[in-house]
């Protein structure tokens, strides 16, 4: 089975093509780009792969707050062209969303994949968008089209959140200073490798339609899943929880919106404290630190 990655070079892309191995087939950029109309269908013609998992996105989300036209092309529009070339030719796909279609007032649960969605801002939005754009284009289709919603990825090459608070906590040290962490922003932390094995377990199901959460088990605050990597880590700032309310940025995210992990026969995701304690030696050894005994 020939499998083509959007976004193969971006976090969760590494881990699907680690997770596919030699049935993977990467599109990235500038064969594949979500600023380029019918650049789907031209990829699509050339490869026919039996099926596309679109990792690609614009997920900045503060950025997609400056210019929610650009993010509703790239996370929306572009969506439904590759849907529309894929259900054409008979290509499965699988859709890679976001907890942040969500409005975040799911403060004393989780959502499940048939909650009602409701973004608050424009990246939640635009990702939405695709979601229907993509039901569209496969309705009354005979390929499988799969929605799977994640959030908070962490995994290499880096430049996640565990590896920015650990920086944070470092610079913090070194300049005498508090350590601000949000408190009151609660989600679920979702491991890319963990999400890519799930997704390559649900094409190998009978699963033809639905969306599924893949996410790591659990639910944590911003603050608390800090402390649990500087634990890890060995770093000792001063920590100050702060509210959301607090934090100056140009997106709002949603406050409370951890999602319900979907199981695929009986087979239980590991915990969020499990992955992340699995990561933090990774991080330690990209930033040249040893894990501490």
């Amino acid at each position: 089975m020939r499998v083509a990655i959007t976004g193969a070079s971006g976090r969760l892309g590494r881990a699907l093509l680690r997770a596919f191995g030699r049935d993977a087939v990467p599109w990235r950029r500038p064969d594949y780009d979500l600023d380029v109309r019918g650049s789907a269908g031209v990829l699509v013609a050339r490869d026919r792969p039996d099926l596309v998992v679109h990792a690609a996105a614009w997920t900045d989300v503060d950025a997609c707050a400056r210019d929610p036209e650009l993010a509703m092309r790239r996370n929306g529009i572009a969506v439904g062209e590759l849907a529309t070339a894929c259900a054409a030719a008979g290509i499965d796909l699988v859709l890679i969303s976001t907890n942040e279609v969500f409005a975040g007032d799911r403060c004393d649960g989780a959502y499940q994949p048939d909650d009602e969605p409701a973004p608050i801002n424009p990246y939640g939005a635009s990702k939405l968008a695709g979601e229907r754009a993509a039901r569209e284009a496969f309705e009354g289709a005979r390929p499988r089209l799969l929605i799977v919603r994640t959030s908070w990825l962490f995994g290499e090459p880096g430049n996640d959140f565990p590896e920015r608070i650990v920086l944070a906590a470092r610079a913090a040290s070194a300049a005498g200073k508090v350590l601000k962490v949000v408190e009151d922003e609660i989600g679920t932390p979702s491991d890319a490798g963990d999400v890519a094995q799930f997704i390559r377990a649900l094409v190998q199901s009978d699963k033809r339609r639905g969306t599924y959460h893949a996410v790591n088990a659990g639910r944590t605050s911003r603050a608390d899943w800090a402390l649990e990597v500087l634990r890890l880590a060995g770093e000792s700032p001063t920590v100050v929880r702060v509210p959301l309310s607090s934090w100056r940025r140009d997106s709002t995210p949603p406050r409370c919106a951890p999602l319900a992990p979907s199981v695929l026969d009986g087979a239980a995701p590991r915990t969020w404290q499990a992955a992340t304690s699995a990561y933090v030696p990774v991080v330690l050894r990209h930033l040249g630190a040893e894990s501490p005994r």
